[in-house]
């Protein structure tokens, strides 16, 4: 009915995903800046941060099973990385790092940001590369999981805080790039 769409779609503009939405205004996917990606990346990287943080302190061995699963998972997509599977595991991961934290003022703070940079990263118009660019880059940011993963099993929450800060700003960096 009219009444759900209506509160999802205010709830989406209420997050600055969607713009307009005033009465009797339609609403759209914003168009972002520059200074717009900086700053999504820059929210991203402190919750991101914080909850690497979070789940070197507190993973379950459920949660460290469920990562080491969906990087396995991401591993055998690489070859083919147009493969949008490749992209649902990345954002996977990046949930399911949101629920190892255990923080629940987090989580959903945590994934609202993963779809939005979802989107910017994979959707949002930019040049095309070459595949094997894209191999490359996609062998990368699992090498980046794999380590943050290994940081976490080893309880180094210093150090899944910088990993997660460090990536975050890896790709911030990409993006712009290819803006």
């Amino acid at each position: 009915s009219r009444v759900p769409v209506r509160e999802s779609l205010a709830k989406l503009v209420g997050q600055g995903i969607l713009i307009g939405g005033g009465k009797g205004e339609s609403v759209r996917i914003r168009d972002y800046s520059p200074d717009d990606v900086r700053h999504l990346y820059e929210y991203r990287e402190v919750l991101e941060g914080v909850s690497a943080r979070a789940a070197a302190q507190v993973a379950t061995a459920t949660d460290i099973a469920r990562l080491e699963i969906i990087c396995q998972q991401a591993a055998s997509e690489i070859p083919d990385c147009h493969d949008k599977r490749w992209q649902e595991l990345d954002q996977h991961f990046h949930f399911a790092l949101a629920e190892a934290s255990h923080n629940r003022r987090i989580i959903p703070q945590l994934r609202m940001l993963v779809t939005e940079c979802r989107y910017v990263f994979f959707v949002f118009p930019h040049p095309s590369t070459d595949s094997q660019h894209s191999a490359e880059h996609l062998d990368r940011v699992q090498g980046d999981h794999l380590a943050l993963l290994e940081l976490i099993k080893s309880r180094d929450a210093e150090g899944a805080e910088n990993r997660a800060r460090t990536d975050m700003r890896k790709s911030a960096e990409k993006v712009l790039h290819l803006m």
